[in-house]
């Protein structure tokens, strides 16, 4: 009927009054807007009491949450204000919101447009309130329990990458100084904002794909962190095996290689440097305590290979290296002093075998003349090669002459011109001993 007004509920009452406080702050100064702006929170707390419909509710929990934002953002202002003082409104604005949200899901699609972007306009403040702070620690500390407020999804996934992001920037940093335990606490914590972006963000493929990206570089990281664990476990139990214990207990022995191969296979190809070490760890076992050298220098050669196409090679002044290169030096002396034990056993035994030939050769040295020894060598004992022969048509009488023929000698027995593997090793003997008779009498020449 035309003139008839309609009766306002007494909710809607107090929230027009609570306007009319609002919208008298404009132009007042700060303190005076903080005081008007809490009447109007507290007149807008009333029309939330008597509401009577979830239209009345959710305009009172909207009211509530765009004085609060007000309220935070004026007391910003103020000289020496204290982050909890902004903070309690900065929350109390996004809790209302989100009420507002929730009892206002049966209202047209403007209204609640218009109440999602204020919202996320309150929650940006925030985080330009938050960015002020030069500590990543406080921050993460102020805005991650806010999030549960938040009730925009995209915005909400966006949040929980950021923080899992963050998260796991932390845990590299902790791993560049090698402390796993707090690099593993730090990925932990990423499990859950992660898994929330993922389970918000589905709508969003370019936020879906930088999740997945992410959680492969999570598991690498992990896997890295329980890496050093593994290998730091083992050194704890062989410290303790070795240096606190009078007898060797060899199941503990066995169970840190079990440390080690687990903190190669970890980082195997994850990080190279991580696996030598893990690889230099077990070869250090075998060697040091279990006395099995194959396998020390099975590991201890792999753990080299993984260096030298390292770039750049940066650990070739760390101990563990430089300990590797002294096993793997220790080693290779002991190979070439048995094998020089080993050709000193075999020539003995030559010796032996050619001593009546020895005997005959020095006899001659000793008794004969310098012209008859030669055709003695050349006669007894011809060179392999049929072009080295004895001049039997030189001046033996002329000691230059002679000399020549004694230089040529060597040439010919020389040990170095004879090949073991055809003419046999009992050759090479006695040409090295022809020649040292030979040039024992060629020095005289020259000294002459």
């Amino acid at each position: 009927m035309a003139g008839t007004k309609v009766r306002l509920s007494e909710s809607t009452k107090w929230r027009n009054e609570g306007n009319v406080v609002y919208k008298s702050t404009e132009g007042l100064s700060p303190l005076l807007q903080i005081e008007r702006l809490q009447q109007a929170v507290n007149l807008y707390s009333r029309a939330l009491d008597r509401a009577q419909d979830a239209a009345d509710r959710s305009s009172a929990y909207k009211n509530i949450a765009m004085a609060s934002w007000k309220l935070a953002k004026t007391k910003m202002a103020l000289p020496d204000v204290e982050d909890k003082i902004v903070f309690y409104h900065f929350k109390q604005a996004l809790k209302h919101f989100k009420d507002a949200e929730k009892s206002g899901r049966s209202r047209d699609l403007q209204w609640q447009a218009s109440l999602t972007t204020s919202a996320l306009e309150c929650w940006s403040d925030i985080k330009q309130r938050v960015d002020k702070h030069e500590n990543e620690e406080r921050k993460m500390w102020e805005l991650q329990p806010l999030l549960g407020l938040l009730f925009h999804d995209a915005t909400l996934a966006k949040e929980h990458f950021t923080i899992a992001q963050t998260y796991y920037s932390w845990s590299s940093a902790a791993l560049t100084k090698r402390d796993f335990r707090k690099a593993l606490s730090l990925l932990g914590d990423c499990n859950f904002p992660l898994n929330e972006a993922m389970r918000l963000g589905k709508a969003d493929q370019d936020l879906m794909k930088e999740c997945r990206v992410l959680e492969e570089e999570i598991f690498d990281r992990k896997c890295v962190a329980e890496s050093i664990q593994a290998r730091t476990n083992g050194d704890e139990i062989l410290k303790m095996i070795t240096f606190e214990t009078e007898d060797l207990n060899i199941n503990m022995v066995w169970e840190v290689i079990d440390w080690y191969h687990n903190a190669a296979l970890l980082i195997r190809e994850r990080d190279l440097e991580l696996e030598a070490m893990a690889l230099y760890s077990l070869g250090r076992v075998y060697a040091k305590v279990l006395k099995l050298k194959y396998y020390a220098k099975l590991y201890l050669m792999k753990a080299f290979e993984l260096i030298n196409v390292m770039v750049p090679r940066t650990c070739l002044n760390e101990e563990w290296y430089l300990s590797a290169q002294t096993i793997l030096r220790h080693y290779q002396q002991e190979e070439e002093w048995a094998d020089d034990l080993e050709k000193l056993r075999k020539r003995e035994s030559i010796m032996k075998e050619i001593k009546d030939d020895l005997d005959k050769l020095n006899e001659k040295f000793t008794k004969s003349s310098k012209y008859d020894f030669l055709k003695y060598v050349y006669a007894t004992h011809p060179p392999k090669n049929p072009k080295h022969k004895c001049d039997e048509n030189a001046a033996f009488e002329d000691q230059e002459v002679l000399k020549k023929l004694y230089l040529k000698a060597v040439t010919h027995y020389h040990p170095d011109k004879v090949d073991e593997e055809r003419d046999g090793a009992k050759w090479k003997v006695l040409c090295e001993e022809i020649t040292k008779l030979l040039s024992q009498q060629y020095q005289k020449y020259k000294d002459f």
